[in-house]
């Protein structure tokens, strides 16, 4: 019983994620598609005038936050209260 209901929650959040992607693809083309217009190469040179030091400390900022934010959801939901726990967990990361 409990493995068919895993089952359909687990159909129906596949399918919303399916949607969501496309939908996510659909804005990136038609925003793409727009501004390729708008993009003038010269712009981009020299595309790291202060070396890549500072583009690699960007990346690994970018990578920590997303870690960090991930992990605190997921022991969020570890716990007893878990609706609670993860709304808490999702406020306090966003704070930090």
């Amino acid at each position: 019983m409990v493995y068919l209901l895993n089952l359909a929650v687990i159909k129906t959040t596949v399918r919303a994620q399916a949607i969501m992607v496309t939908g996510f693809m659909i804005v990136l083309v038609a925003f793409g598609s727009f501004a390729h217009f708008s993009v003038a190469a010269d712009n981009y040179m020299p595309f790291s005038p202060n070396g890549y030091g500072p583009v690699a400390a960007a990346m690994v900022a970018a990578y920590f936050s997303f870690t960090g934010f991930s992990m605190i959801v997921s022991l969020g939901g570890e716990n007893k209260s878990t609706r609670i726990d993860r709304t808490r967990a999702q406020k306090s990361s966003f704070r930090i």
